[in-house]
């Protein structure tokens, strides 16, 4: 299963300004069309409980896993939807409007979607998922979009050390002035 970090960040670094803004307050039009189209093609992402709330919906022809430390904590409004759960059957379906929580650990995550015949993952944040994926060695592929914004502080893209190795792949312009940077994890 191919693997791959999909982020937005400012110029400095940053992935918001502050917890629980969404990127599509401060990223381009054609930031969001890219994510869009890259994770439908994808059909499943992986998100973190906090960045999932800031969206607060399915995202349509995909599924979103939402990991989260405490599925007892879950508002009454995400109760509605199912749970991957290490002993339940999932059948995943491509291009299926689906969202599921689960407090299953990172590396049972990934096997429960192989077992589902998941061929590609998008890993869309935040902070903390992004980091867990990428220290445990899981993403092959980095898609990483640069805004022409500043914010001097915020939420940096990790919040811990990483040592990790980058091959740039390409280099896309989404408009005149955003930039699409691909690199292979090594």
């Amino acid at each position: 299963m191919k693997t791959f970090l999909i982020v937005a960040t400012t110029a400095d670094g940053f992935i918001a300004q502050e917890r629980g803004q969404t990127s599509t307050q401060w990223t381009s039009k054609e930031d969001a069309t890219w994510f869009a189209k890259r994770t439908k093609q994808a059909g499943v992402c992986i998100m973190g409980h906090t960045t999932f709330a800031t969206i607060n919906r399915p995202l349509p022809g995909r599924t979103v896993i939402v990991q989260t430390t405490n599925l007892d904590s879950l508002a009454d409004s995400e109760k509605q939807y199912g749970h991957l759960t290490l002993d339940g059957n999932w059948n995943w379906v491509p291009g299926e409007t689906e969202v599921l929580f689960t407090d299953l650990e990172t590396g049972q995550i990934l096997e429960k979607l192989k077992q589902g015949q998941v061929k590609e993952l998008a890993i869309c944040g935040g902070r903390s998922v992004y980091a867990e994926w990428m220290k445990l060695g899981l993403v092959d592929t980095l898609y990483l979009t640069k805004e022409p914004r500043l914010f001097g502080t915020g939420i940096p893209l990790f919040k811990e050390k990483l040592d990790k190795q980058l091959k740039l792949i390409s280099v896309k312009n989404l408009s005149a002035q955003t930039l699409l940077l691909e690199y292979e994890v090594i």
